[in-house]
C-alpha cells in the first residue's frame, strides 16, 4: 500500500489479475461501522487480506501523510473504506448543518472551523474492534509495517498479524527470498498485479475515488487473502 508496495513480481507474459469477488467502497464512517460489525457477528471469519494506502509527498522532508484508505478483503467480498473522509457521526451532523446555514450572516467563518474533525480522530468502533480482535488473522505482505502506521495514524493496535513473506518462506523451502505481494502473485496465483505508478502514487485523498482506484486498492487486499489461502494449503506451512 501507499509508498511501501515493493516492485513487480512475475513476467509480462502473464495475465493481469482481476477481482473475481465483489467491491463494497464507503467514505461514511456509519456505513465501515456497520460493514465491520456485520463482517464480525456472521461468525466464522477467521482472516481477511489487509492493505492500506496513502498519498505519497514528492516534498524533502516531508513527514508522510495519515493513511487514506484501508481495504479488507474476504474470500467473497472486498472492502475499500475511504477513512481520510471518516467524520464521527456528531461532527459529521454539525458539519453539515454549519453548511447549510452558511450563507446566514450571522455565521462566522471561525465557528465552522470550528466543527471540523481534529486529525487524531478514530475510526469507527466496530471497525476498530475487527482490526484489534485476535481471533482473525490480518495477512499481508509487509502487513506489520502498515499496523505500525495505523497505530501511529489513529491509534488502533492490530492484532493477529501474519506476514505472507515469512510464510513463504516456510511453505516455499526451496525458494528462500525476500518475497513481495507482486511476487507472491505471480508465483501462486498465476496472475501479474498492476503496479503502475500512476496508481500506487495517485492522490488517495481525494474527494472520491476513481473506479481504478478502487479496484487497485481492493485487488492488493484480495491478493493477500488469496496467496494466504494457496500458502496455507501447502503442506510445508
Amino acid at each position: 500500500g501507499g509508498g511501501s508496495s515493493s516492485g513487480g513480481g512475475g513476467g509480462g507474459a502473464l495475465t493481469l489479475l482481476r477481482l473475481p469477488v465483489g467491491v463494497t467502497y464507503t467514505r461514511h464512517a456509519e456505513e465501515a461501522d456497520a460493514i465491520a460489525s456485520e463482517l464480525r457477528g456472521a461468525g466464522g471469519l477467521r482472516a481477511v487480506g489487509l492493505d492500506v494506502e496513502w498519498r505519497v509527498e514528492y516534498v524533502l522532508g516531508a513527514a508522510p501523510r495519515r493513511i487514506a484508505t484501508l481495504q479488507l478483503a474476504t474470500a467473497v467480498q472486498t472492502y475499500v473504506f475511504h477513512v481520510s473522509h471518516f467524520r464521527p457521526p456528531a461532527i459529521a451532523a454539525a458539519s453539515t448543518a454549519a453548511t447549510s446555514s452558511a450563507a446566514c450572516s450571522a455565521c462566522s467563518e471561525p465557528a465552522a472551523k470550528a466543527l471540523l474533525p481534529p486529525q487524531s480522530s478514530r475510526l469507527p468502533p466496530a471497525l476498530v474492534a475487527l482490526l484489534e480482535d485476535g481471533d482473525v488473522l490480518k495477512v499481508g505482505v509487509g502487513v506489520r509495517n502498515d499496523a505500525l502506521k495505523l497505530q501511529k495514524d489513529y491509534g488502533v493496535r492490530c492484532a493477529a498479524l501474519l506476514d505472507l513473506a515469512a510464510l513463504a518462506a516456510k511453505a516455499l523451502p526451496n525458494e528462500e527470498r525476500g518475497w513481495s505481494l507482486a511476487e507472491l502473485t505471480s508465483r501462486l496465483l498465476s496472475r501479474q498485479l498492476d503496479k503502475r505508478d500512476t496508481l500506487r502514487c495517485s492522490d488517495w485523498e481525494a474527494a472520491v475515488l476513481s473506479p481504478e482506484q478502487v479496484e487497485y486498492a481492493a485487488r492488493d487486499a484480495w491478493a493477500s487473502f488469496a496467496v494466504y489461502q494457496t500458502l496455507s494449503a501447502t503442506p510445508a506451512a
